[in-house]
């Protein structure tokens, strides 16, 4: 990543970098942080960023004041964040699918035991 970063730095006028934002759209990062490109780029809610589906397509809400939307060419679901898949994910069934949704619901069944006992 250091050789990308020190190439990139000598050819900005050359590269493009994905994870700022160009012309309203913009390629996720990882759905589980607010940071794209910049600490805090997009608003966090439940711990993933904020994606708003309009018209069957996924934006992203930027954290500013008003919100501004980026439409999303892609959304990383990395680590925990494949759980967010099900409830995003507007293609064809996938392999797998089903056993995410059970894990996912077990997740929030979880949750809501947990804040019941506290």
């Amino acid at each position: 990543m250091v050789t990308l970063g020190m190439f990139y730095n000598a050819n900005k006028n050359r590269v493009a970098n994905l994870a700022l934002p160009r012309n309203g759209t913009v390629f996720d990062y990882n759905i589980n942080q607010g940071r794209n490109h910049d600490e805090n780029d997009y608003y966090v809610e439940a711990g993933a960023k904020k994606v708003l589906k309009i018209n069957g397509e996924p934006y992203i809400v930027r954290n500013e004041n008003p919100y501004v939307l980026h439409k999303a060419h892609t959304l990383h679901f990395q680590g925990r964040g494949k759980m967010k898949m099900p409830t995003l994910f507007t293609g064809k069934n996938f392999i797998g699918q089903w056993r995410c949704r059970i894990l996912r619901a077990r997740e929030i069944a979880k949750n809501r035991v947990a804040s019941l006992i506290r």
